[in-house]
């Protein structure tokens, strides 16, 4: 069966807006997340960081909330929550990781939430502009990833040629936040060699 996948007209927006979460730590999950790195800026710099200084998502233990989302109990929609903490004390399950105090959470949440806040000013003046004509109006972090991928799928292009039908993940996101075409992207074909020739002749 075909998915339904299609928005009414009244449901769409061009007005951006940020996750509507209670708690931008762990995006009501319970579980802090760390994919802006500000874990490692505001709280532990070594955090997930191997001996050797690589970054590596779960080589330490996961960051456990304190916030509600965290709880275990009857959740806002009246449904039984199976938290990280025991009901309504602050007990983590010993098997699950560690927790953040309220301090540190607030300083996460509250940094996400000026962040957020500044990403939709960004947004809604880039769409303002873009319906008033600005095709190429966006903000320069935009700008410099699309610039970015743009590169990246050059390169590997350049390198690797795609198999029929088929294109990289660089080169299908460089189309999507690069406005470049696929076509465009497909290196040129390979210099013949003459009859008789090798590649490592001479």
């Amino acid at each position: 069966m075909a998915a339904d996948y299609k928005r009414l007209g009244q449901d769409r927006d061009v007005t951006f807006r940020r996750p509507r979460h209670a708690c931008l730590a762990c995006g009501d999950s319970g579980v802090i997340h760390n994919g802006d790195q500000l874990v490692n800026r505001l709280l532990f710099s070594d955090y997930d960081v191997l001996p050797c200084g690589q970054h590596r998502a779960g080589s330490d233990l996961p960051l456990i909330c304190c916030c509600i989302a965290a709880r275990s109990g009857t959740g806002p929609d009246g449904n039984n929550r199976s938290g990280f903490l025991d009901g309504g004390s602050a007990l983590l399950n010993p098997r699950l990781g560690v927790l953040l105090d309220e301090q540190q959470r607030l300083l996460l949440h509250a940094t996400r939430l000026a962040a957020w806040r500044q990403t939709e000013r960004d947004m809604n003046l880039t769409r303002s502009l873009r319906a008033e004509g600005d095709a190429d109006a966006a903000p320069g972090y935009i700008s410099a990833t699309r610039e970015h991928c743009r590169d990246l799928a050059r390169a590997q292009a350049s390198i690797q040629p795609a198999p029929q039908g088929f294109h990289s993940l660089g080169a299908c996101l460089a189309t999507t936040v690069g406005g470049l075409s696929l076509a465009a992207l497909q290196p040129s074909p390979a210099p013949q060699l003459p009859a008789g020739s090798t590649a490592a002749g001479s």
